[in-house]
């Protein structure tokens, strides 16, 4: 009976001595490294105060949450006929790749001239997310079998059809 009680709590004690384990490497990093250890980041969070990480926080996702979202819904929108006519899908991972090449410091100022607020920084939040959630999109929508699409094919399907089962 004391078995059975003690083995649920095995997986939260292995979660629990990992996460243990990673932090005191990393403070033992900190010290041979130049890099602040979670100690010396606890002491800045205590002297600066939560709320200026807080408002931080906040800000940041204010700009990349739109843009990623954004991004999303364009990667989904380009994917969906991109594999539905394959014929589309060379000529769009190039567009892809190019808006994830783009260099940020070229791009960064014409959208400053361009949009207005926050505009740039939801647009640059964008396009660093537009390829990774295209290449992602289309590879969900390629893990269909042949055999899968050929059903679905053969039961009066159309390839839209296919894309949405």
């Amino acid at each position: 009976m004391t078995m059975r009680r003690y083995s649920n709590l095995r997986p939260a004690l292995a979660w629990g001595g990992s996460f243990g384990a990673v932090v005191l490497l990393w403070q033992c990093a900190a010290l041979v490294v130049a890099l602040p250890g979670p100690l010396a980041i606890m002491r800045r969070i205590g002297t600066d105060g939560p709320a200026l990480y807080w408002n931080a926080g906040l800000a940041t996702l204010r700009c990349a949450l739109p843009g990623w979202a954004g991004a999303t819904v364009a990667a989904a929108l380009c994917a969906l006929p991109a594999t539905m006519w394959p014929v589309l899908a060379p000529g769009l991972f190039q567009l892809g790749v190019m808006s994830y090449c783009l260099p940020s410091l070229a791009i960064g100022p014409v959208l400053m001239i361009v949009l207005d607020g926050d505009g740039p920084r939801i647009m640059l939040a964008a396009l660093a997310s537009f390829f990774t959630m295209l290449v992602g999109t289309m590879t969900g929508l390629r893990a269909c079998s042949p055999s899968q699409t050929l059903l679905v094919t053969a039961f009066g399907g159309t390839v839209s059809i296919g894309t949405q089962k």
